[in-house]
Order: structure tokens, then sequence, then C-alpha cells
């Protein structure tokens, strides 16, 4: 049987920091997320949050922040940055593509459901006009659980390996 999840209780749920870094026109460079290194303190944006926020929430957050993101037909491309412990390289995942004031596909997503754990970092790249094609080739993201210690703890889905559940 699936497991049914829990909503989150936000009142009683201690929120986690949550570190976004943004680009505009474009996402930062993987290069810039290497061995406990991050881009520019000027584009990070520094929230607190729980594991059921969804990507059109963390959407208004970032536009609190950031002007360029309350545009009118202002995109946001938001990029799971993930540190892969069996190989020690940063690695990253394409979401989703986020339209800044209309409605758009997927937006429901939670932080939970793409597969963050805390720790990990959000890309986000803003640009204005039409939405740009920004999805690389799906590459399944390798498990990184069993025997050694030190591998994450899911599934190539992104989703927490149950063996490994506490």
């Amino acid at each position: 049987m699936a497991e049914e999840k829990q909503p989150v209780v936000r009142e009683e749920v201690t929120p986690f920091l949550l570190k976004i870094y943004v680009q505009f026109n474009g996402h930062n460079s993987p290069a810039k997320y290497t061995k406990g290194k991050t881009p520019s303190q000027d584009y990070e944006l520094q929230m607190y949050t729980w594991k059921d926020a969804t990507l059109r929430e963390l959407t208004q957050l970032i536009q609190e922040g950031v002007p360029e993101a309350r545009e009118s037909d202002a995109h946001l491309a938001f990029r799971l940055m993930y540190l892969n412990t069996k190989n020690g390289n940063t690695e990253h995942r394409e979401l989703e593509v986020i339209h800044g004031t209309n409605a758009s596909n997927n937006e429901d997503q939670s932080l939970e459901k793409i597969g963050f754990i805390t720790g990990d970092y959000l890309d986000v790249a803003i640009w204005d006009g039409p939405p740009r094609p920004t999805r690389e080739p799906e590459r399944p993201r390798p498990a990184q659980g069993g025997g050694g210690g030190g591998g994450r703890d899911r599934d190539r889905r992104g989703r927490r390996d149950s063996y490994h559940r506490r």
C-alpha cells in the first residue's frame, strides 16, 4: 500500500531554512555550487518554510524580495541543486517554469514532492517574455542509498527510500 502523506500543521512544525539563488536571464552555473561554495550572496534569498511549500508559494515569496520577478510577463525556472554523496559532486535537476502572475503547470508541487532534502538549494532563473526551453533531457537522479553509509536515502525518482526511513 502507498503511504499517505500527512499535511504539515505549520503552527506545530518548526520551519527550516531554505536558500534560493537567483540569476537573471539564465541559471547559475553548476560550477558555482562546489564543495561548500555557492553563488554570490548578492542574489541569495533566505527564507524559512516547510516541506509542503509549493512552487507557487515560493514564487510569491521570491517576488517579495526580487522586483523583477513581479513583472507581468516574468517567468521563474526552478532547478534543484543537491550533493551527490557518492562522488562529492553537486548535481542538479530541472524542475518547473512558473509564470509570475498566471497559473502554470505543476505549480502545486511541494518541496517534498520534488525530492528536496534540508541542505539542498534552489537555483531560480528569472526572465521576462515568453517561456524558454530550460529543461535538459531527463536523467534520473541516481539512487544513493544502500550499503557503505553516506549515500542519500532516495530512489531514482527523488523519493525517500523506505529502507532508510527512521
